[in-house]
């Protein structure tokens, strides 16, 4: 109970309920590109992510982004409820944008579902901000729609929002009701941003300004693996790249 309070005090300070009519946060690709692979892709710029330089990240339908080969993830909204294994894999497009004056990346999991008729439209952007210091990038989460089935936490499904970083996982997982709030209600709260549905994070000389919570600890900083398999990332994966080369 003491942990849960703590974690709604943390994100109570940045996080403002909406009240008025939600007017959608994602923002248009104009020349996207749709993901048909796990194969990196260059950004268009570098980002300094806790002292390491990345270039490129690789797009997993399910929810998040790995910055390089095999770095630090960023996820908007995994979620292990979505494009399960066996069925249809999500929507996912991505290209350059310009946000607010900044050359930007841009990922979009469009009408995002799979085994149990989840419905989700989210988004994740990266915010080139060597204007103010070489690497400085922003990091945004937006979110039109979120439809999470009832009972889908009691069944054991994940929806986790936050980042990798050294030491583990920092964020929310909304399966184990740490969230300060539903995760249906993404799309109506906001961070650092008077927009509805979406959560904007700075990370200046590759530190996270706003961090998260701590949700996962990892012993080792060079364990990336084991906490990617500790929450069924890597087996996910693993097993929708073996499918599709069977066909």
């Amino acid at each position: 109970m003491l942990f849960r309070t703590k974690l709604v005090a943390t994100l109570a300070a940045g996080l403002i309920a909406s009240s008025s009519a939600f007017a959608g946060a994602i923002v248009p690709i104009v020349n996207e590109n749709r993901v048909f692979d796990y194969d990196p892709i260059s950004i268009g710029f570098s980002v300094n992510f806790f002292g390491e330089s990345y270039s490129e990240l690789s797009i997993y339908d399910l929810g998040f982004i790995v910055l390089g080969n095999s770095g630090p993830w960023i996820a908007p909204l995994y979620n292990t409820f979505s494009g399960g294994y066996g069925f249809e894999r999500n929507i996912v497009t991505y290209g350059n944008i310009t946000y607010e004056g900044h050359t930007a990346f841009a990922v979009t999991w469009v009408d995002h579902k799979g085994s149990g008729g989840v419905n989700e439209d989210f988004q994740l952007v990266l915010v080139d901000r060597s204007d103010i210091g070489e690497g400085n990038f922003d990091f945004i989460f937006n979110f039109d729609y979120v439809n999470w089935p009832y009972g889908a936490q009691e069944e054991g499904y994940v929806g986790v929002f936050g980042y990798t970083a050294p030491g583990g996982f920092f964020g929310y997982d909304f399966w184990l009701w740490r969230g300060p709030f539903n995760i249906n209600e993404l799309p109506y709260h906001h961070m650092n941003s008077d927009v509805a549905g979406r959560y904007v994070f700075e990370v200046r000389d590759g530190v996270v300004t706003n961090p998260l919570p701590l949700l996962y600890a990892v012993p080792e900083p060079e364990t990336w693996a084991m906490l990617l398999a500790g929450l069924g990332i890597v087996g996910t994966v693993t097993r929708r790249q073996r499918a599709r080369a069977a066909m």
